[in-house]
């Protein structure tokens, strides 16, 4: 189809239950659809459930799950550790979106490299009336620029270069790998 559409509306809490454990967790309801055949296919429910251990004040380990709701992945693990070894430098050895970031001069701004897995699964209708589910899958690597406005607010801008990309139907018909590009 030449348009797809996804809304999702979601709440988040992210805290501390004791002074080195905290928990980040996101629950999402989505409609990802052409909205042409069975938008019901397209609900899906995009979550998150991570906890981080600080070992000290510059060191953090990571563990956790990404619901994806996807049809070619549905749970992805989080696992790896951050480095802050300084108050401008931090590392996110973080699968599945590992990130370097510095802050510039001494702001509420930074300046990152990271890598992320793109994409995501749309229920649509096909020129000939059937309902079909079409997955879009890329790899990113991403240079950003993101402001912190408030605690639980920011701003950013990114530029990457997109890679291993894929489009893939449930009905297998279609499927098809476009050319490396770059996003903005």
């Amino acid at each position: 189809p030449p348009r797809l559409y996804d809304f999702s509306i979601g709440a988040a809490d992210r805290r501390l239950i004791e002074p080195n454990i905290g928990y980040d967790v996101m629950f999402r309801v989505g409609a990802f659809s052409d909205f042409e055949g069975s938008a019901r296919d397209g609900i899906r429910y995009p979550s998150h459930a991570v906890t981080f251990l600080r070992l000290n004040p510059a060191n953090e380990l990571v563990l956790g799950v990404d619901y994806l709701d996807r049809d070619d992945i549905h749970l992805l693990p989080v696992v790896g550790s951050i480095w802050s070894p300084r108050d401008w430098l931090r590392v996110e050895a973080v699968f599945p979106r590992p990130r370097v970031a510095a802050r510039i001069n001494s702001t509420s701004t930074w300046i990152y490299l990271g890598g992320e897995l793109g994409g995501g699964t749309w229920a649509i209708e096909r020129v000939n009336l059937t309902n079909d589910n079409a997955t879009y899958r890329d790899l990113r690597l991403v240079l950003g620029w993101e402001t912190l406005c408030a605690d639980t607010m920011s701003s950013a801008f990114e530029i990457g270069y997109v890679f291993d990309r894929r489009l893939s139907y449930s009905s297998g018909v279609g499927d098809y790998a476009p050319p490396d590009g770059f996003m903005l």
